[in-house]
């Protein structure tokens, strides 16, 4: 047995092949068959029953045969195989302890032997299973997910690898390089081991969670032999092979890593890792992305675990930072992050930790500016937890704030996103102040500076004795100071109390140490003196503790303070200590620490430049806390102040199209209201639009924020905290747009739909409303009227239980003193309205008496209110009120035809003279008016809608109960025979077919009736309302003779009201309804005009049709008003098929160049929009052109590929692309002028070149020869061939190259 040596090889094959070399070493010289190994198996256990692991030295080739053939034994006799070779390794490694400790470095080269042949066959199987375990077959390949069946013999593959790393793991903690002489272990022993352990971690079973203890053995294996056995090289190279070809091994290798790492001292391996990527070609890594991949999540993950061990490493990442590569910059981006908040931040940072640290922030403020979004985006990332962790320096605040406002705009929405996410960040955790009020600091900031510039005027380098007496006669309270300095100090002795984290750190065996030296508390105060002076809070909190404890006695000798509470007495008896010892400084922590950390040429006052040019010990105490407080404010209001100069772009950002931009952006705001920033109510208040997205994240991140700032309060008492949500309600209502307030409506209901705004806070509402509770102003009771109008959308028995509130309140006595808070009444009961009536539904609508109270107090405020001119809201009220008498009684037509008629008694009775002339002023004129149209309209509305509802369901009702009565009739006969069944059957199948088309005549005759009564009864009949159009025209007919602004608007709005019920009314005045349009000078009344046209285009196409073009000459309006007006309405019309698209709409392609975004915005829309409507835009596109490229038209060239060039891009038909080719050259071949050449070349170029248009650009090659001789015609038709060239397919190229001969020798030559 000890005449050979076993040296392992490097294929198992070879074992068989060393006959021939040195007769010493061991060979296998024969590999038994299957029979034969099966057989000798039984032998195998008898021997190792004898002789224990010497076993293998006689044994070796029946196990080798097993191992060699191993695919070829059943699953039984493997297991038996393995079960031997499991229990002769750990035999063998219990024996080698003992012989280790007894035999020391004595040992028969049999143990070594026995050693390697169990170890080398114990490596080799187990490799052979996992290499079964992890390929794939067909029953394997069915199997569900999950952790693998034990075999029938109960073999766990999980089990045995939990073993085998136990195994080796004890063996090498054993020193078996005894066993070698020279004591070192053989390269090939430990390759073997960590081949073991590689082989195991390519299964992907080992990468779940369940294998974590495992993974971890694992590497303290490797760990091991790096450490002791010299295999760092060859683990680097292994490590590389795993990441380039196994992206499941990221995280593995990442926390493996750490542990050989952090436990091992094995740091080198990292370096040794980043060389090895530097030394692949960066082509090979721009090529291979996925292993780039991997190398770059590889070292993230890393960084994270064991960021100290890259510190030396930094000048080598910093290489990867100029690679092509993107993924490598966003892992040494990563990696520099962790470094600084893990091993460079902290108040024990010394010079060259600070300047390592600056170095790397430097290189995180250039890589914001990447020119990948990814990169800009990770390095927003890792700005963000730099914030978050504390990590960012107190002179460097401001540079990162601008860095994220800086990408704000950025063209990636992942980067605009991360950059919104930064700046909330770091307005979170700014060292400023918890309230950011712009303001108040500015007035604090000033306050402050002038008191410094009394107490130091002329501050120089060289101060003379008198000036430092002078500086000395100014001293500051105490107070200040600490108040200034207490939010920190606090905040530092609450962790101390409640975070263990300060016990834990490695300092404090020093600070100990410090504390020994201590021989009276005058020793202490000294050090804790020293520590703030260093600006090292938690070490001067530690000392004050220690203090406290050590010379207790002396504790009640310390003056009271006026100390804000803290959480108990013993934080309480820290500050007091700390505030005597802080009283007497020179310097206080936080002006050393802005002092030192400010950068070079940064721009300061000049009380900062002077007192810095000053060293401390020349400076009196009082000046320098003065100054560290005056730096203070200035660092907090210039913080403040960049967060303002951001507010608008943020603003702009809630309209982006990209969800996550307005999300980040909410979240922004929400907070930025909370610390202070009163100019943040702007963003708070565009965020109420977004109510009625589209996205259900955005809509729920608005109500979240909401309900956030408004509804959820912490309060114990129930009322106080509905008070205090009906007071926040109020505040968002008072002053809000009417665009705001629909939105905010829809907010409400959402509260009362979740349940957020409970009972309570509605029945605060009602007492806020009545006035109830004390203290409350009209504009309150009219905002919690305003509430509770909108809480009705979603809860209508919120007004249906309270109308005599409503009535008493609302439409009393206040009432008809305050026409908004009438107005407000009547907006609240037309909740009681169904927003839809069905004209299907039997049951009836809701409807009042004549004489109801509600209708003879709005009677009431509308005639006795016509003559009262202070009250400027009778126009809009009255509006309402008609509304609501229309909506709610149940003869509206007579209740509106008395008020007229009683108004019209009081204006003649009041203002006229005995020949029936008024003389009545203006205002009461043009409410009266406004009641005509007001009145009309709702006639009109009333008689379409609620009359022929209410005719069609009443008709139901008498078809229901004569259905009824049939069936009831048909139950009591009986048929006697089929055939008479089948006979009546077919009778009722008849007569419901003429039931159905007698209904239908009946409803056109109906509809026919409210028709003519429209036409020829409402506004041109006897009635009231009929006699007073007389009046209504002759306003509108004199506009000399009727000069008030007011009057005119409301006269042509009630005119433009009573031509929507008659198209006799509407032809008879349409002529001067447009002469108004062209003639006044008021952009409102010409707006509402337009407004109007577009209600009457609806309701009368053909009337409205050959007055078009007059409509669309509006697009034109010097007005912006009257201007964006007319593209809305013309663009609900066109879109909603209401009037045909003709050649006019050339005008409002123009529009898209227009001066107010705004109005250019809708045009875009719009052509968007049309876009989409099958062939709509591609229809006009000839007559868009056409107009356009007109030189009557006068539209400048550079406008004109401007406007072309949007609308082109939204053809996306290859039809239609092609189609518009062809009808284009045609225009283009017998076009006279050079400007129409260019133009028509122009949008040619910009159209999708496909085969057809191509050949069609051949066919008429002939007719375009001389139009090429245009320079400007040749660029676009030579670009249009460039681009066609690059998509063309490859039998196509060929024309295009032809076609590009021709247009070069065009050019050149001409037309011949």
């Amino acid at each position: 047995m000890e005449d050979f040596e076993f040296i392992i090889p490097l294929n198992k094959e070879d074992l068989t092949k060393l006959g021939s070399g040195s007769k010493n070493q061991y060979y296998v010289a024969e590999v038994l068959s299957v029979r034969e190994t099966i057989s000798a198996l039984k032998d195998c256990f008898e021997a190792f029953r004898t002789v224990e692991e010497r076993f293998i030295l006689t044994k070796f080739d029946v196990l080798y045969s097993v191992m060699v053939q191993f695919p070829q034994f059943e699953e039984r006799i493997r297991e038996q195989a393995w079960e031997l070779l499991s229990k002769g390794m750990a035999t063998t490694v219990k024996s080698i302890a003992s012989k280790l400790e007894i035999n020391g470095d004595n040992n028969t080269p049999s143990v070594l032997n026995t050693l390697k042949m169990t170890t080398y066959l114990f490596c080799t199987m187990y490799e052979a299973f996992e290499t079964e375990a992890t390929q794939p077959n067909i029953s394997t390949a069915v199997k569900k997910k999950g952790k693998p069946k034990k075999s029938d013999s109960g073999f766990d593959i999980d089990i045995q690898r939990d073993k085998v790393m136990n195994i080796m793991y004890q063996l090498i903690q054993l020193p078996i390089n005894r066993l070698w002489s020279p004591p070192i272990v053989d390269s090939e022993f430990v390759n073997m081991f960590a081949a073991t352990c590689y082989k195991t971690l390519e299964n992907p079973t080992v990468s779940h969670a369940r294998c974590k203890s495992t993974r971890e053995s694992i590497f303290q294996i490797l760990g091991t032999l790096v450490k002791r056995y010299n295999h760092n090289l060859g683990c680097t190279v292994r490590i590389m092979q795993l990441l380039q070809n196994f992206e499941f091994l990221v995280s593995s290798l990442a926390s493996g890593v750490a542990i050989m790492v952090n436990n091992f001292g094995c740091s080198m391996i990292i370096s040794d890792v980043i060389r090895e990527i530097n030394r692949i070609d960066p082509k090979d890594l721009n090529r291979d992305s996925s292993s780039t991949r991997n190398y770059a999540n590889f070292l993230s993950e890393l960084a994270e675990k064991a960021p100290s061990a890259f510190l030396k490493v930094t000048s080598l990442l910093s290489v990867y930072l100029d690679s092509d590569n993107y993924s490598l910059r966003q892992a040494v981006l990563s990696v520099f992050g962790e470094i600084i908040v893990q091993v460079l931040t902290g108040e024990e940072l010394d010079t060259l930790g600070k300047s390592q640290r600056d170095q790397l922030l430097g290189q995180l403020m250039n890589h914001v500016h990447d020119v990948n979004a990814h990169v800009r985006s990770r390095a927003l990332q890792v700005w963000e937890k730099l914030s978050t962790q504390g990590a960012i320096p107190l002179n460097m605040q401001h540079k990162a704030l601008d860095l994220a406002i800086g990408r704000l705009q950025d063209k990636s929405s992942i980067v605009r996103k991360n950059a919104i996410s930064l700046v909330t960040t770091l307005l979170q955790a700014n060292p400023f102040a918890a309230k950011l009020t712009s303001k108040e600091l500015e007035a604090k900031y000033e306050l402050e500076k002038e008191k410094l510039e009394q107490m130091a005027p002329g501050l120089t380098p060289r101060c003379s004795q008198r000036t430092k007496k002078k500086m000395y006669k100014y001293r500051i309270t105490e107070e200040e100071i600490w108040n200034a300095m207490l939010p920190e100090l606090t905040k530092a002795v609450t962790e101390s109390q409640n975070d263990s984290s300060l016990l834990e750190n490695e300092l404090v065996a020093q600070w100990t140490e410090e504390c020994t030296t201590w021989e009276n508390e005058e020793n202490a105060i000294q050090a804790i003196r020293l520590a703030l002076t260093e600006a090292k809070v938690k070490k001067a909190v530690y000392f004050a503790e220690r203090m406290i404890s050590l010379f207790p006695e002396n504790s009640e000798e310390m003056e009271a303070s006026d100390i804000s509470e803290p959480e108990n007495a013993v934080q309480v008896n820290i500050l007091e200590k700390m505030k005597g010892i802080f009283v007497p400084l020179e310097e206080d922590n936080y002006s050393e620490k802005s002092d030192n950390e400010k950068e070079e040429g940064e721009e300061e006052d000049d009380d900062n430049e002077n007192s810095e040019q000053i060293e401390g010990k020349d400076l009196p105490p009082e000046i320098l806390k003065q100054k560290s407080l005056v730096k203070y404010l200035k660092d907090c209001l210039s913080f403040t102040e960049s967060l303002l100069g951001a507010l608008a772009t943020l603003i702009h950002l809630l309209g982006s199209k990209q969800a996550s931009d307005v999300l980040e952006t909410i979240e922004f705001f929400v907070l930025a209201f909370e610390f202070g920033l009163t100019e943040a109510i702007a963003g708070i208040r565009r965020m109420l639009v977004l109510v009625f997205s589209r996205e259900q994240t955005v809509k729920d991140a608005v109500v979240g924020a909401y309900k956030r700032l408004y509804i959820n309060l912490k309060s114990s008492n129930s009322r106080v905290s509905a008070v205090q949500i009906v007071k926040n309600l109020t505040t968002l209502v008072n002053g809000a747009s009417i665009g705001e307030l629909t939105s905010l409506e829809e907010l409400v209901s959402e509260f009362v739909k979740t349940g957020d705004l409970n009972k309570e806070c509605i029945q605060v509402l009602w007492e806020r409303f009545t006035m109830k509770i004390q203290d409350t102003t009209e504009i309150e009771s009219k905002a919690s009227l305003m509430l509770l109008r909108m809480v009705a959308c979603a809860e209508k028995l919120t007004i249906s239980s309270n109308i005599s509130v409503l009535i008493s309140v609302g439409l009393g006595d206040r009432g008809k003193e305050d026409f908004r808070l009438a107005y407000e009444t009547c907006s609240a009961l037309l909740k009681l309205v169904p927003d839809r009536i069905k004209s299907d539904s039997l049951t009836p609508p809701l409807r009042f008496e004549e004489d109801h109270l509600m209708f003879r107090n709005l009677k009431e405020i509308l005639v006795s209110g016509i003559t009262k001119m202070e009250d400027t809201y009778y126009i809009p009220m009255s509006g309402q009120a008609v509304a609501v008498i229309y909506q709610l009684a149940d003869v509206p037509d007579i209740i509106c035809n008395d008020l007229l008629k009683e108004i019209c008694t009081i204006i003649n009775k009041n203002y006229g003279d005995e020949n029936g002339q008024l003389s009545l002023s203006s205002k009461i004129l043009s409410r009266l008016l406004a009641l005509f149209g007001h009145v009309a309209v709702r006639q009109m509305n009333h008689l379409d809608v609620n009359i022929f509802c209410e005719l069609k369901r009443r008709e139901r009702i008498k078809e229901e109960a004569l259905f009824n009565k049939n069936k009831r009739q048909s139950k009591n006969k009986r048929a006697s025979r089929k055939s008479l069944a089948a006979d009546t059957t077919l009778k009722k199948d008849d007569e419901e077919d003429e039931d159905e088309i007698m209904g239908a005549v009946a409803d056109d005759a109906e509809a026919e009736f409210i028709r003519a009564v429209c036409e020829n009864e409402v506004v041109l009949g006897d009635s009231i309302l009929g006699k007073g159009m007389a009046l209504l025209v002759q306003v509108c007919l004199n506009p000399g003779k009727y000069s008030d602004i007011d009057l005119r608007t409301s006269a042509t709005l009630s005119l433009a009201k009573c031509m929507l019920v008659s198209s006799k009314f509407c032809d008879l005045h349409l002529q001067l309804l447009f002469t108004i349009l062209e003639r006044t000078t008021e952009p409102t009344i010409r707006g509402n005009i337009i407004i109007a046209l577009g209600d009457m285009s609806f309701r009368f196409p053909n009337l409205i049709e050959p007055w078009t073009p007059r409509i669309y000459a509006r697009l034109r309006d010097n007005s912006n008003y009257v201007r964006k007006t007319t593209l809305t309405v013309l663009t609900h019309l066109i879109l909603n098929d209401m009037v045909k698209v003709k050649g006019q709409i050339s005008d409002m392609a123009m529009c898209i160049i227009d001066t107010d975004s705004k109005i250019s915005g809708l045009s875009k829309l719009f052509f968007t929009e049309l876009a989409q409507k099958g062939n709509s835009l591609y229809n006009v596109m000839p007559d868009i052109i056409s107009r356009m490229s007109d030189p009557d038209a006068g539209v400048p060239e550079d406008d004109f590929q401007t406007v072309l060039s949007f609308i082109i891009g939204l053809i996306q038909k290859e039809r239609q692309s092609d189609s518009l080719v062809e009808k284009l050259l045609y225009r283009l071949s017998v076009a006279r002028m050079e400007r129409q050449w260019r133009d028509l070349a122009y949008c040619i170029s910009l159209l999708s070149c496909t085969d057809r248009s191509l050949r069609k650009v051949q066919e008429n090659f002939q007719f375009l020869v001389d139009k090429l001789q245009e320079e400007k015609v040749f660029e676009y038709f030579t670009q249009m061939l460039q681009n066609a060239k690059k998509l063309a397919k490859p039998e196509v190229k060929f024309l295009v190259e032809e076609l590009e001969k021709k247009n070069g020798r065009s050019s050149r030559k001409g037309y011949r």
